[in-house]
């Protein structure tokens, strides 16, 4: 199974994580596994300035109000959706893969969602991530099915194939997450293999609405993994990304046995750095921000427990908060900050196995969440951008379709 935002393996405890990159794996096969199912839940927080999420709070089982969430009609293939991008009303872009590995990508145009044929040149390719800047114009990224990274560009219904540089080292690996703060700015994310290294490390390219470049990252000592990022619209641009690191491999002991931790990188314009805050035990999976500051989600491993988990940034940087535990158990896996002074969050249940919608504002509430085929899993979230007035927000993933085990798109809308 391939998502996204994913992590492989099944996190034994703090001191072990049997899901590290192993030598010999491509990035995609890395990826393709979740050592549970996404059972899909949507959080909706309120991030602002001096805001910090609390380790616990009031859960009102019983209060529907606000947007309702309903299951969109759409082309209903088999196979998962893992990314999408909502930059108007009547537009979003989401990508995925069929349960045979083949590309998927569905286009919103305001009145129904629709199946896009993949480009000629991207046969081969296995698309993880979409970033749409403006109503005419995409960028996906992905993965060759060689190994490798891959992106392109959407253009009013045209295909554009970029030429990337090439990675040092002999870098087996994909992009998964990309984000663009305009037209003219995009930074993509993603993680490989080396020839000389028995670890991952993380990369990133940018793009300059004409070219890409390798971006470099600062790179912890024992390798990284990225997995989303956060780009604004600020001069210079900025952006933040998030996925895991390592600790120092034992002595004698193979990668599997070394010790993920959370990771944040910035990006000031000019160069990556590693901020100051709280590093725990597991994996950040997705990141968004407003003028007041950034939430990133993720999985933190306490023991043998796994919760989700919110880490925000306000003025005085980074700090930790646990989303409401009764219903985030289990990894959060991406975030949209768009909806003003708001942030929605999609992750696992961890109860019934079902989509679970909650919001946050001065104290969890939940919505009524629409009737989907369990299992059913959400893995990413795009939200409009904040100067609509109504709200509107789109989360994609899977849900059962009966035969055996397998999956179809689902994609869910919130307005």
């Amino acid at each position: 199974m391939f998502g996204r935002n994913s992590y492989v393996g099944q996190p034994q405890s703090v001191g072990t994580w049997q899901g590290a990159p192993r030598r010999g794996m491509t990035g995609l096969q890395r990826r393709r596994g979740i050592a549970r199912s996404l059972f899909g839940a949507a959080l909706l927080f309120s991030v602002l300035p001096g805001t910090v999420l609390p380790a616990s709070a009031s859960v009102a089982r019983n209060g529907h109000a606000g947007p309702l969430w309903q299951v969109a009609k759409s082309p209903d293939l088999a196979g998962r959706l893992v990314s999408v991008s909502c930059p108007g009303l009547s537009f979003c872009m989401t990508v995925g893969h069929t349960d045979n590995g083949a590309g998927i990508i569905e286009l919103w145009q305001g009145k129904s969602w629709t199946s896009l044929p993949i480009p000629t040149f991207a046969k081969s390719v296995l698309p993880t991530g979409v970033s749409c800047p403006s109503v005419t114009s995409c960028i996906v990224v992905g993965q060759e099915s060689q190994g490798g990274p891959m992106a392109m560009r959407y253009t009013r219904g045209a295909w554009h194939d970029f030429a990337l540089p090439n990675l040092v080292g002999g870098f087996d690996g994909g992009l998964v997450g990309v984000s663009c703060a305009g037209l003219s700015w995009c930074m993509a994310v993603g993680s490989g293999l080396g020839d000389a290294k028995p670890y991952s490390e993380g990369f990133a390219y940018s793009y300059n609405g004409r070219t890409w470049s390798l971006s470099k990252v600062a790179q912890p000592k024992y390798g990284s993994l990225l997995d989303g990022a956060y780009c604004s619209a600020l001069s210079p641009p900025s952006c933040v990304a998030v996925g895991l690191r390592f600790s120092e491999y034992p002595v004698g002991s193979p990668p599997p046995d070394a010790v993920p931790y959370t990771l944040i990188e910035e990006f000031n314009g000019n160069s990556w750095v590693r901020p100051s805050g709280p590093v725990l035990a597991g994996r950040l999976m997705g990141v968004s921000c407003l003028a007041s500051g950034c939430l990133a989600v993720g999985i933190n491993q306490v023991g043998r427990n796994q919760v989700g988990v919110a880490l925000t940034k306000n003025t005085n940087g980074w700090t930790t908060g646990t989303p409401a535990q009764a219903y985030a158990r289990d990894p959060l896996l991406s975030v949209s900050c768009e909806l003003r002074t708001q942030c929605v969050a999609v992750g696992d249940d961890g109860h019934s196995n079902g989509v679970a919608i909650l919001s946050w504002k001065e104290g969890w509430s939940s919505f009524r969440a629409p009737v989907v085929a369990l299992p059913a899993g959400l893995v990413d979230v795009s939200c409009l951008s904040r100067t609509v007035a109504r709200p509107f927000c789109v989360a994609v993933g899977f849900e059962s379709n009966g035969l055996h085990g397998s999956m179809r798109t689902l994609v869910l809308r919130m307005e």
